[in-house]
């Protein structure tokens, strides 16, 4: 929406639910602002599934021939319990989407990148769990960790080309996927804040 309120003129939304309301409101957002309505693209993707993602890629290309922006924030995360505990399934699973998922959407929206304008942006979504360790967490603290270092190697290899790209924390926003694991927090991480050993 801040997109559509800055004046963007086409907008691609790509997730795994229905985004009717979503393009609605992010029209809205753009009126409100007194802009021009903008061209919104709602997709479908698995950020997982490699021919998902690709056939994305090719939908905004065919529709909109480049990018100049793509954001990654699609992520998942639980407490899956101490390492020999856990369900190997499980705790492959967040990396799959976390890492894997952000390596499917840079490898297919690079080349739209390099087709975009002057300032062109890769923007993956790290975490502040990724600097710090929390029992019964660590597949995601690994695979955010691993996020944020795939946003160092993709700049180093496109940064020639123009292309800047970042991984960011984008602080504790109380989203679904939040409120999923805050009741399962021990009650001195809820609210407190974790530090490092001595």
């Amino acid at each position: 929406m801040s997109f559509a309120k800055a004046g963007a003129s086409k907008i691609a939304l790509a997730a795994r639910t229905d985004l009717t309301q979503v393009c609605k409101d992010v029209e809205a957002a753009a009126e409100s602002a007194g802009r021009h309505k903008p061209t919104v693209l709602p997709l479908h993707i698995d950020v997982k599934d490699e021919n998902s993602v690709a056939a994305a890629a090719a939908r905004v290309e065919e529709e909109f021939k480049c990018c100049d922006v793509v954001i990654n924030y699609a992520g998942v995360a639980g407490i899956l319990g101490k390492v020999a505990e856990t369900d190997t399934a499980e705790w492959w699973d967040m990396f799959q989407i976390n890492l894997y998922g952000s390596y499917l959407v840079a490898r297919s929206f690079l080349p739209l990148l390099a087709k975009g304008g002057d300032a062109r942006y890769l923007i993956l979504v790290g975490s502040v769990c990724a600097h710090f360790a929390i029992p019964g967490v660590s597949s995601y603290h690994i695979s955010k960790l691993g996020v944020i270092r795939l946003a160092e190697c993709i700049n180093a290899e496109y940064a020639e080309q123009g292309i800047t790209c970042i991984s960011i924390h984008p602080g504790n926003v109380f989203t679904k996927l939040v409120r999923g694991i805050f009741d399962k927090m021990p009650p001195e991480l809820k609210h407190g804040k974790p530090h490092a050993p001595d």
